[in-house]
């Protein structure tokens, strides 16, 4: 299945009011739209660690081996100052990652 980003597809419609759209530019607008309404709601999926890691300060969640879910910023350093190219969470084994979702407006329900 391929996903769309409906941001990126709104961003191509015609601008305008009615007046000053022509025929064919509706079409193009109204075929947008259908594509935006009939495209199917994707669950984030978990990105194991062993594939790729977040980049460098960004914040995720993260699963442990235990199915225990926590936010966390991917940092450079540990709390100690020192290196880290793996995670340093509280000696967690942490094996997947995914984005935070975009925050909660006003009729997102």
């Amino acid at each position: 299945m391929r996903t769309i980003d409906a941001d990126a597809l709104e961003e191509h419609k015609f601008v305008g009011n009615k007046f000053v759209i022509n025929d064919y530019q509706q079409g193009w607008n109204d075929a947008i739209d259908a594509i935006i309404d009939n495209a199917s709601t994707v669950e984030p999926k978990w990105i194991p660690v062993s594939e790729k890691l977040p980049d460098l300060f960004e914040v995720v969640l993260v699963t442990d081996e235990c199915g225990k879910v926590f936010e966390y910023e991917r940092r450079s350093l540990d709390d100690d100052g020192n290196v880290c190219d793996e995670w340093c969470f509280l000696g967690r084994n942490i094996i997947a990652w995914m984005p935070l979702p975009k925050p909660y407006t006003r009729g997102d329900i």
